[in-house]
């Protein structure tokens, strides 16, 4: 499959067969701006050919590539130090259809500089896998039809952004959370359409209570909340 999909990367973690809006399956994911080029995810099988004539397939190979993508030089520092040569998933969306996601599960992922100018880098993030498969398949191609995703940062009194903190919303009997991770940006993919109310936890902070965000289906929503102490 190739488009330009938001790309959601987090260290490896369980495998799921399903995206159900019960909960939030953004909760854990790092979140990379759109790429300048295609997005490449592509399964390939693995056989052996018998001597009979026919293929025996007992493996797959997995193969990610991102087009480049240009960051701030603490948060290619922050990409590098945690996914670099480690096992990862990768979630991707397409930005104008949330009812299209696909997930590779346990990629060994290479985060290469292509170009440094000043205090922004210009990075590629490649990834593969290759081996045995076994019950559960190592890629998910799945609907999220009837939702919407939610973002934002959580800022202190004094702007700064907050790591750590709680981010919950609740719409009838559905509760959803994430929290905030090293820029202070929460990820929550919300069921569509409905209203949404938020509340905001950190220890030592005070934020805005009782505030909503009325979403549709197939949309992306930014909502910052800053502390008010």
């Amino acid at each position: 499959m190739k488009g330009y999909y938001d790309i959601y990367l987090r260290p490896a973690g369980t495998m799921f067969a399903t995206m159900p809006l019960t909960s939030n399956i953004l909760d854990g994911w790092d979140r990379l701006d759109l790429p300048d080029e295609v997005t490449k995810l592509s399964l390939d099988g693995i056989g052996k050919q018998l001597g009979d004539g026919t293929t025996l397939w007992d493996g797959e190979k997995i193969e990610f590539e991102a087009g480049t993508l240009s960051v701030p030089w603490y948060e290619w520092a922050y990409l590098r130090s945690t996914y670099h040569g480690q096992r990862c998933d990768v979630l991707l969306m397409d930005p104008l259809n949330e009812g299209f996601a696909a997930v590779a599960f346990g990629l060994t992922l290479n985060l290469s500089l292509v170009l440094e100018s000043g205090e922004s880098m210009v990075i590629k993030v490649t990834g593969s896998r290759e081996g045995s498969t076994d019950a559960t398949s190592h890629v998910l191609v799945s609907g999220t039809a009837g939702s919407a995703v939610i973002r934002g940062i959580i800022y202190d009194a004094g702007f700064t952004p907050v790591e750590g903190a709680t981010v919950q919303i609740v719409s009838g009997g559905t509760t959803l959370t994430d929290t905030t991770d090293y820029l202070g940006e929460y990820l929550i993919l919300a069921g569509a359409p409905l209203t949404w109310t938020f509340t905001v936890t950190k220890s030592g902070m005070t934020f805005p209570s009782g505030q909503t965000l009325a979403v549709i289906a197939n949309q992306q929503y930014t909502k910052d909340i800053t502390a008010t102490a």
